[in-house]
């Protein structure tokens, strides 16, 4: 998984087999579904995976544990590429 860097921020980057969406922004599954065969329009979901990250996205470099600085993401793999 790579990142891209915003400062003492950092976001995920989609990969060809990686998708990574926020789960704030996901709420339901057709909106999932949906972005799953716009990334990957030929392939067949029985070789997807979905599974539930909690990343480290703000105030990196700071000692202190704050759960706001952690962002919930859908991580969705296709085992297919």
């Amino acid at each position: 998984m790579g990142y891209t860097n915003k400062g003492n921020n950092f976001w995920p980057d989609d990969t060809d087999t990686e998708m990574y969406l926020n789960s704030d922004m996901t709420n339901n599954l057709p909106y999932i579904l949906n972005r799953i065969k716009e990334k990957w329009p030929k392939d067949n979901l029985e070789n997807i995976e979905i599974s539930a990250e909690y990343i480290h996205t703000d105030c990196i470099g700071y000692d202190r544990y704050d759960a706001s600085d952690y962002t919930k993401f859908l991580l969705i793999k296709n085992h297919n590429k």
